[in-house]
């Protein structure tokens, strides 16, 4: 029984050597094997080009408006089917006999819209992350641009908002201090008369 059972000694670093050594034609071959079928992979992947944009949300637009209806709108504006649409036609984004829903659908699953909370005040955004890829990179970045105009054009109108709200409150203001300037002409005359 003894004489039918081999010991196996253990192997070190040398012996490993020393069998790659007797073996190198079978590694390099399998080296050659993994290396060519590892370019014909990436040779074959399509080129994709990713664009990104982040949109920082200020507090002080909440400071004006008690809830973020503003910004929720913003954002469904930004993914709504009439903005992709037009996305679609103006960057030509429509396969060859595609459907526009599918092409709707297709957009709408490749651009990324991602909300980032604020961890001082719940439910308000702090900011937005937004991303598309396609295989030219110009169309990319003009896909993403033309997304972050909807949050340039909603940033305008809460600047015009604001400028319209400083502008009643200071007239209010002139109004009550002409109001309180005259009260204070009468006292003054009734004082006198008295």
């Amino acid at each position: 029984e003894e004489a039918s059972m081999a010991k196996f000694r253990p192997r070190n670093i040398t012996d490993f050597i020393h069998i790659i050594r007797r073996r190198k034609l079978v590694v390099f071959f399998v080296a050659l094997v993994v290396l060519a079928s590892a370019y014909i992979v990436i040779s074959r992947l399509p080129s994709l080009y990713e664009s990104r944009a982040l949109i920082l949300v200020s507090g002080s637009i909440y400071d004006r408006q008690a809830n973020g209806a503003q910004i929720a709108a913003v954002t469904e504006q930004v993914t709504s089917r009439a903005n992709l649409e037009s996305i679609i036609e103006r960057h030509n984004l429509n396969t060859a006999g595609a459907k526009t829903d599918a092409a709707v659908a297709d957009l709408g699953k490749a651009v990324k819209l991602d909300t980032k909370y604020r961890s001082d005040s719940q439910g308000f955004p702090e900011s937005f992350s937004l991303s598309y890829r396609h295989r030219d990179p110009k169309t990319a970045q003009q896909v993403v641009t033309d997304l972050v105009s909807a949050f340039n054009q909603a940033n305008a109108t809460l600047e015009r908002q604001a400028v319209e709200e400083m502008k009643t409150i200071k007239a209010e203001m002139a109004d009550i201090d002409a109001k309180l300037s005259g009260i204070g002409r009468n006292r003054s005359a009734n004082a006198a008369r008295s």
